[in-house]
């Protein structure tokens, strides 16, 4: 068994939120570096597809917003997107890494404003699960 997905498993076996319903933000560092090949990127593709499958995602279920960051942020989709699992899991292949530099405290901020404060449900809980493997160039 791959480390991607002994983790995801972890995850899901100790999260008491996965069959509850929850808005569930995605912060995916896009940037590349000099290591970097498709091949990494791919790896949080898989482990992120891995982790959604089990959500109960639905329009009464949970909610996935995804925004990737470099050195802007860009938010893929909203939460108000996807109630369904086939079609999210299609629409997270579809996402690319593009830019140099990651600026992770922009893409909070960004996640913050422009995912949660502009499409979050309220009274339901709300959760930023950050992938990256780098530090970030400046805060915001």
């Amino acid at each position: 068994m791959k480390a991607t997905d002994q983790c995801a498993i972890y995850i899901l076996t100790h999260l008491a939120v996965c069959k509850t319903k929850l808005d569930l933000a995605i912060l995916i560092d896009a940037s590349q570096k000099p290591v970097d090949t498709d091949l990494n990127f791919r790896r949080y593709i898989q482990f992120i597809k891995r982790l959604i499958s089990g959500f109960n995602i639905g329009q009464y279920g949970t909610h996935v917003g995804i925004a990737v960051f470099y050195q802007e942020t860009r938010v893929v989709f909203g939460f108000q997107r996807y109630y369904n699992l086939w079609t999210l899991l299609k629409a997270i292949d579809s996402i690319r890494f593009s830019q140099r530099g990651a600026r992770i405290g922009k893409a909070l901020e960004e996640v913050r404003t422009k995912l949660f404060d502009a499409s979050a449900r309220p009274g339901v809980p709300k959760m930023v699960l950050v992938m990256t493997d780098t530090v970030s160039q400046v805060s915001c």
